[in-house]
């Protein structure tokens, strides 16, 4: 097993709270993996992976999507989404209808059969949020929610400098300097030589195969 990223710094190197804030970090991984076996409903016999669960709640909230809709939406490819639509629909989740825009796309949409795994899946949800909010106080709660908004903040700061820095390199680049029109446009004649002139037979004028061949 591959070693933590934090494991791989000098203890020399480290902020007295490193190790505090990868623990964190650690932690948030986890309850976000939990939230989302949570939100999908795990506990019910029909229980649905997260991207399908997913794509159900997108349908009840924004309506009738084609596959391609569905797979931008969801920042994932067309034969993911497909596969996901594919077993919604054998378990009677989604139906298909024409769409007017396209022929050949057709619309998914949500059945009374999805709606009703939604609604379970909310309920459990919701016996979740009651569960954490009887067992956590309000201050708790109130200090969590500011310090994980401000590591989203100092991350996004973070982010934001290495993305401009890139841009930077990018176009600072020199760009291969084009050839100009002019230079493009076959040479005239040469220009006559001072010197004593050449015999007509052997005129100085350059035929096109001594040109140097273009490897562009």
């Amino acid at each position: 097993m591959a070693d933590h990223p934090a494991e791989s710094v000098s203890t020399n190197e480290q902020n007295e709270h490193y190790p505090a804030v990868a623990a964190l970090l650690t932690e948030v991984n986890a309850l976000a993996i939990r939230l989302n076996q949570a939100g999908r409903g795990q506990d019910s016999a029909n229980g649905l992976p997260a991207a399908a669960y997913g794509v159900l709640q997108l349908l009840q909230r924004h309506g009738p999507h084609t596959v391609p809709q569905l797979a931008r939406r969801r920042s994932t490819s067309r034969q993911n989404i497909q596969i996901v639509i594919n077993r919604l629909k054998s378990q009677g989740c989604v139906e298909l209808a024409n769409n007017p825009a396209h022929r050949r796309s057709a619309l998914v949409n949500l059945t009374s059969g999805g709606q009703a795994l939604l609604i379970q899946g909310a309920q459990g949800y919701h016996r979740m949020l009651e569960t954490l909010a009887s067992a956590i106080g309000e201050s708790e709660l109130a200090s969590a929610t500011r310090l994980l908004n401000g590591i989203r903040q100092l991350l996004a700061v973070e982010k934001a400098p290495a993305a401009a820095a890139r841009h930077l390199r990018k176009t600072s680049k020199p760009r291969s300097e084009s050839p100009s029109p002019a230079r493009l446009e076959k040479p005239g004649p040469p220009a006559p030589q001072p010197a004593v002139a050449k015999p007509v037979a052997e005129k100085t004028s350059v035929d096109e195969e001594e040109f140097p061949v273009s490897l562009l």
